[in-house]
Parts: C-alpha cells; sequence; structure tokens
C-alpha cells in the first residue's frame, strides 16, 4: 500500500483537529469487502504543499508501518486524498488512559492497581516493540517515541492497550529533522534529557511510562505547574517525591520500583521498556483483559456512548441506498454495545465492591488487584501482526 489506493475513505465524524492537521473517523469501502470503521489522519489543505510538513506525516507513517505489535495500533495505508496526505490507521474503540485516569480523580477514585498494571505492561511492550523496530536491511532504527504519555496510550474495550502517534518520533531513518530549541513531547510527560536538547534513547520513554506509574498509584498529577515554565523546571530540578507520601498503602519496594523509573540520569533508569515491565508485572500482578475492559466500560461510558452517537448519525445522515444498509449495521452495533457497556459497569461495581471488603493488612493493594481478577490461565496473547507498509 502507499500512494494510489483501491480503497476509498469517506470521513464520517471529526475527532479532533490540531495545527497540522485533522482526524477523522472514516469509512473504508474497498471493492469485494464489507465496509470497515477506520481512523484518518488528514493534513490541513493550506500544508499539502508544504514539503516540511508532508515529510513529517511521512515520517510518521514510515515509523508506524516498521513496528507490528498486538500493543501498538497498526497503519493501514498512506495515500493523497483530494492531494491531501493522508494516514488510515485501526480503529481501536478505547478511551486514552488520560480521560480514564482524570475521572478516576473526578471521584477520588484510585486506580486499581493490577488494573494500571495491565495497561501499562502493554504500553511497554508496545515502546519495546518500537524501540527494537528494524529497517528493510535489518537494521536497528532506533526509535523513541518521545511522547509516551496516558494521552498516546489507548485503553481499549477489548482490555488491551496499545500506543499511538509516532508524530515526534525520533527514529535513524527520519527524513525530516528537529528544529533546534523545540522541545517534542507534553511538558508534563518529557524527560530531562528531552528539556535539555541533550541525546535521547529509549530510556525517556521509561521516564514518561514511569510518570504515569506514578500517577495512577497516587492518583495526582506528578508535574503540573501552572505554566509549562513551572512544570519543565520542577521536572529538571528532580521535584519528586515517592508515591506513598500522597497515597496510604504504598510499598517501599514500589517507592523504588516508580523512582527508579523516574532518575534524573538516564542511566540510572531501566536500561528498556521490557526491563521496566518485567520488574512492574513482578511488582504488581497485572489484572485480567476482562476488568480492564469492565473499568474502562465504566468510567468511558459517556465518551463511548458520544462517539457512537456521532459514528450512527453521520452514517445515517449520507441518506442513499447502501448507507441505510451500513446504518442499520451501525445501529444495531451501538445498540450491542451499550447493553453491554451497562454490564460491564455493574460488574465493575461489584469487583470495587469485593475489593473494598479485601483491603485488609498489609496486603491490602495486592488483594485489590486480585479483586479485580487475576490474569487467566490458557489465555495468548494475539501473535498475528499487520503486513508491512511500504511508504515511498
Amino acid at each position: 500500500m502507499g500512494g494510489e489506493s483501491r480503497a476509498r475513505y469517506e470521513p464520517l465524524v471529526e475527532l479532533a483537529r490540531g495545527g497540522m492537521g485533522t482526524v477523522y473517523l472514516a469509512r473504508c469501502v474497498a471493492p469485494g469487502q464489507p465496509d470497515g470503521i477506520v481512523v484518518m489522519k488528514r493534513l490541513h489543505a493550506h500544508l499539502s504543499d508544504d514539503a516540511e510538513f508532508v515529510g513529517m506525516l511521512r515520517d510518521e507513517a514510515r515509523i508506524a508501518s516498521r513496528i507490528r505489535h498486538p500493543n501498538v495500533v497498526p497503519l493501514l495505508n498512506f495515500v493523497d486524498i483530494d492531494a491531501h496526505p493522508t494516514l488510515i490507521q485501526e480503529y481501536v474503540e478505547s478511551c486514552t488512559l488520560a480521560s480514564l485516569l482524570g475521572a478516576m480523580r473526578r471521584e477520588s477514585t484510585p486506580a486499581p492497581r493490577g488494573i494500571l498494571s495491565r495497561i501499562l505492561c502493554d504500553a511497554l511492550d508496545g515502546l519495546d516493540a518500537a524501540h527494537d523496530a528494524k529497517d528493510d536491511h535489518g537494521r536497528p532504527l532506533s526509535v523513541v517515541h518521545r511522547d509516551a504519555s496516558p494521552q498516546n496510550i489507548l485503553v481499549g474495550v477489548d482490555g488491551r492497550s496499545r500506543v499511538i502517534d509516532f508524530g515526534i518520533a525520533k527514529a535513524e531513518d527520519r527524513q525530516t529533522t528537529t528544529r533546534v530549541g523545540v522541545l517534542k513531547g507534553k511538558a508534563g510527560y518529557v524527560a530531562p534529557e528531552q528539556i535539555l536538547d541533550h541525546p535521547v534513547d529509549r530510556r525517556a520513554d521509561v521516564f514518561a511510562i514511569g510518570i504515569a506509574l506514578h500517577e495512577g498509584v497516587s492518583g495526582r498529577r506528578l508535574f503540573d505547574g501552572d505554566a509549562v515554565a513551572v512544570t519543565l523546571r520542577r521536572i529538571l530540578e528532580h521535584d519528586i517525591c515517592p508515591p506513598s507520601s500522597r497515597a496510604p498503602g504504598v510499598a517501599q519496594s514500589l517507592d523504588a520500583l516508580v523512582l527508579t523509573a523516574l532518575a534524573h540520569d538516564p542511566r540510572a533508569r531501566f536500561a528498556s521498556a521490557r526491563a521496566f515491565r518485567e520488574a512492574l508485572e513482578a511488582e504488581i500482578p497485572p489484572s485480567s483483559r476482562e476488568a480492564v475492559a469492565a473499568l474502562v466500560r465504566y468510567y468511558g461510558a459517556s465518551e463511548l456512548a458520544r462517539r457512537r452517537d456521532l459514528l450512527a448519525g453521520a452514517v445515517a445522515d449520507e441518506g442513499d441506498a447502501d448507507d441505510t444498509v451500513v446504518d442499520a449495521r451501525t445501529v444495531k452495533l451501538v445498540l450491542e454495545r451499550r447493553r453491554a457497556a451497562v454490564t460491564g459497569s455493574v460488574v465493575l461495581m461489584g469487583l470495587i465492591f469485593a475489593s473494598a471488603l479485601a483491603l485488609q493488612g498489609s496486603a491490602s493493594q495486592r488483594a485489590a488487584g486480585a479483586a479485580f481478577g487475576a490474569p487467566k490461565a490458557g489465555v495468548s496473547t494475539p501473535t498475528t501482526s499487520p503486513p508491512t507498509v511500504p511508504i515511498p
């Protein structure tokens, strides 16, 4: 794939708009295949002739096409649509980790640690695959995401978490370069070496996931200054308290794990995402994907319902005969998934109640994680990978 495509992509719902482009939910119409829903990331019209911005989008496509892992949202195509360079990615019904943590903070509910562990172990597995990606000749690409924040971790209704958005990733074969003095990444989740414009490697992504872990355990933002400059100064000053100073019942061993990931000197951090994941998995046994899915349906219920309503409405508004058939399928899907969301909410509340009963003694947090569901024996990780997408 790449360049022109036999598939046709029809924007249905605008999801987000930024300085570089617009992200849509879109319908994919391909010869001999049923219609499907995908995500379309399209460059703004006034930037379509700008070589720098086209190159940035092409770089994102090239990097994403070489990362094939169940915990990374796959690239499906890179095409020109009406002279607009466009990325096509798989649609994952999900909420971002940022929105889920925000919803729990608003209810003063701590993130269940077993579920948090499952989400971040998934993200670390996806980042590890990115870090180890190779080019067509087997040479390491040395990919660094540089924005591995909770906003770029999708937590699916299937209980699987996936990393997204390699738009500012560093890689050996990247054709566009970062301007000197321009910070890449969200202010609250960048490593000190990114702020100082020092060389970065995979350990910068370890730092970002360490922040997400700290925030999930403590229930509060770690670096949340009134201004970007304040936030960056706090990171450089290494103004980091252990999670136990903000949340009761945090073991010293968990404090030590978090602070290792957040070491100011990259050499003192976990050497890789894989090493971080192994340590986290040993410290907090991950909950089942069913427990993660129940949490997403409960805390993301309104967001998921809004997106489904927008999608169903957009399809219905098109109004031709073919679309009526698609709309019927969509509405059926909406109703089925809403029923599933209600069921998930009931299950989750039952798990919360069971967890509360289990919070006894020094082992309270491990009991809470177990109450949300231990991994089931015999559940395997999918091994299928999307095909490589050649990007010119």
